[in-house]
């Protein structure tokens, strides 16, 4: 009865628990968000500071000056970096994901023609560890059935042997 009411006032803190986990999940979700921040910050920066010319593979290495630098203004590659990281999250945040370079095709397009084939590697790898973990619980319920089985064969065989000594 105690428990049943402890539960329905409150914790030990007087607050209901359900209150306090939606806190705490509501406080994870609002630090999620400077985490997806700073983490495209970085892979964007670091994308940009890998060594190469993305114009030179599109353009192929017999391109002009010229031509370069009309496909370099078509990308938006002779802005700033901050003003493309910036242009960048705006497509982000309105769900553009931008083209591919390779295929012409859009990002958002690519993403979801993979994202069965994904979901369906997902699936079948968490039922494989699903299973593997079950067996490996199975194999720790046995050895454990095993030890308390040896022990009880022990103390009974102590004790028969003790029986069997007072007798005599």
């Amino acid at each position: 009865m105690w428990i049943a009411l402890h539960y329905r006032e409150g914790g030990a803190d007087g607050v209901n628990p359900h209150k306090r986990m939606y806190r705490y999940v509501l406080k994870r979700l609002v630090m999620l968000i400077p985490v997806i921040f700073i983490t495209s910050f970085v892979v964007f920066f670091i994308i940009n500071m890998a060594p190469g010319d993305a114009v030179a593979q599109l353009t192929g290495g017999d391109a002009t000056p010229e031509e370069v630098a009309a496909v370099r203004m078509q990308l938006g590659l002779d802005q700033p970096i901050m003003i493309r990281y910036l242009k960048y999250l705006g497509g982000l945040l309105h769900g553009d994901l931008g083209t591919s370079f390779i295929t012409g095709r859009s990002v958002y397009e690519s993403y979801m023609e993979k994202l069965p084939a994904t979901l369906s590697l997902a699936l079948a790898s968490i039922f494989v560890s699903i299973i593997i973990y079950g067996f490996i619980n199975r194999a720790k319920e046995i050895s454990l059935f095993l030890e308390i089985s040896e022990s009880e064969i022990k103390q009974q065989s102590a004790f028969y042997n003790y029986r069997m000594v007072r007798r005599i």
